[in-house]
């Protein structure tokens, strides 16, 4: 009879395993499409803010001028907003890497933020770049050096505080 017991609560705790191990794998799941989304979304706000940009940059119209101004600060605000809320989902999964850094570049509108969009662009793309390696890839196995310095956090970071910045010399 102890021997029916014991198998018996092998097969439950089997049961409860096999179940245990379905919500994880559903949870992951979930996690994942809910990262591609934020990504995608990145992606959008960022397309939205460079034509924005260069409707300011090709246009001597004064009207037309302020229109894609404010077009260009709601875009950066959406950016800002989806970066830093795609480094903190990150951030509960990457405990140990680093997530601010001194922004390298100083925004500044001398040059109609041509630097500064370019600078966010390439920020957004090596994120993403890293972010997809590390999480969508099936080895999973991503150079050491894509994990510390600058790292996809602080590239995100580095996205957001340029699209704070954007905006702060915007409304100036």
């Amino acid at each position: 009879m102890d021997m029916i017991a014991k198998a018996q609560g092998f097969a439950f705790r089997s049961l409860i395993s096999e179940e245990r191990s379905e919500q994880i794998d559903d949870a992951y799941e979930a996690a994942l499409d809910d990262i591609d989304a934020r990504l995608e979304k990145l992606r959008y706000w960022l397309g939205e803010a460079e034509q924005a940009h260069l409707t300011m940059l090709n246009t001597n119209d004064l009207s037309q001028r302020t229109e894609a101004k404010i077009r260009l600060s709601k875009a950066l605000k959406e950016v800002d907003s989806t970066a830093g809320g795609l480094k903190g989902k990150l951030l509960n999964i990457f405990l140990e890497l680093d997530s601010k850094e001194k922004l390298p570049i100083e925004i500044s509108s001398a040059d109609d933020y041509r630097q500064e969009m370019s600078f966010l662009r390439e920020q957004i793309e090596v994120a993403e770049s890293r972010i997809r390696d590390y999480l969508f890839l099936t080895t999973n196995t991503v150079p050491y050096l894509q994990l510390k310095g600058e790292n996809m956090l602080i590239r995100l970071y580095w996205a957001e505080k340029t699209a704070d910045g954007i905006r702060d010399e915007l409304r100036r």
